[in-house]
C-alpha cells in the first residue's frame, strides 16, 4: 500500500493496516496534529519561535539557513540537544547530529495555541511549536476554506502517526518513564538532533494528515 513505506517493518505495517481497517469512531472529531519541540527548563533560554519553525522551512526559504536572529537552525538544534543514551532510532541515524537527540511532542488538538499554552511547561520542559497540520505555507495565499482547514478525524490520524513513529523506535515511553512524574508520555518521541530526522517525522505526519483530508 502506497501509504505505508516499503521500508516499514512487517509488524508495524500490520498494525497500520489493522488501524486503517477499523471504522472511524462517531466520537472522532476534526482538529490539528502538532509537533512541539521540548527543551529542558534548565536551559538559559528556549529556542526562538522562528528558529523552531524554520527547521522545516522549504529549500531556498530566507529563514531556512539564516533566520532573522542570525543563528542557523542547525546551530540552534545543536545547542538545545541532549547527549544520546546509546539507543539508535531505526533509519534515522545522521552523523551530523553528533550523537545528540531532541524530544518532540506529537499529538492532536482542536486549538494548537491553547494546547501550547496549557503545556507550556511539562515535567521540566519548555515547548516550542515546529509545525501543525494540515500545513498551509505562510507564503501561499490562503483561501477562506484553507484558513479553517482541519484534519477531519484527528484521533485516527494521531493513532496512525504514533504507530508508525513507534515502529521506527522513536517513542520514549517504550524505553523509560518520565523521571519527573513517573508517567509514560506516549506523545513524546526522541529523534536525532538534525533536520533530516525532523523531516522524517514531518513526512509521517503530513502523509497521514493528507490521507485523512482526501478521505473527507
Amino acid at each position: 500500500m502506497s501509504l505505508i513505506p516499503q521500508t516499514t517493518l512487517p509488524e508495524t505495517a500490520s498494525r497500520l493496516m489493522a488501524e486503517l481497517a477499523k471504522p472511524v469512531s462517531p466520537q472522532d472529531d476534526a482538529g490539528y496534529i502538532y509537533i512541539f519541540w521540548l527543551t529542558s527548563t534548565s536551559q538559559p533560554s528556549t529556542p526562538p519561535a522562528e528558529a523552531a519553525r524554520s527547521l522545516l522551512s522549504p529549500p531556498g526559504s530566507s529563514t531556512r539557513d539564516r533566520p532573522a536572529n542570525g543563528r542557523r537552525p542547525s546551530d540552534v538544534l545543536a545547542s538545545f540537544a541532549s547527549p544520546t543514551d546509546g539507543t539508535t532510532s531505526r533509519g534515522l541515524g545522521d552523523s551530523s547530529a553528533g550523537g545528540k537527540k531532541i524530544l518532540l511532542k506529537i499529538g492532536r488538538a482542536t486549538n494548537v495555541q491553547r494546547r501550547l499554552n496549557e503545556w507550556q511547561r511539562q515535567c521540566g520542559y519548555n515547548l516550542s511549536l515546529i509545525r501543525y497540520y494540515p500545513y498551509v505555507p505562510s507564503s501561499a495565499p490562503a483561501t477562506a476554506a484553507e484558513a479553517v482547514r482541519k484534519v477531519p478525524h484527528s484521533h485516527k490520524v494521531e493513532r496512525l502517526v504514533h504507530l508508525e513513529l513507534t515502529g521506527l523506535g522513536l517513542r520514549v515511553a517504550d524505553r523509560e518513564k518520565c523521571s519527573a512524574c513517573g508517567k509514560e508520555h506516549r506523545e513524546w518521541f526522541e529523534v536525532d538532533a538534525s533536520r533530516k530526522a525532523v523531516e522524517v517525522v514531518d513526512d509521517v505526519v503530513r502523509r497521514w494528515s493528507d490521507w485523512d483530508e482526501a478521505q473527507g
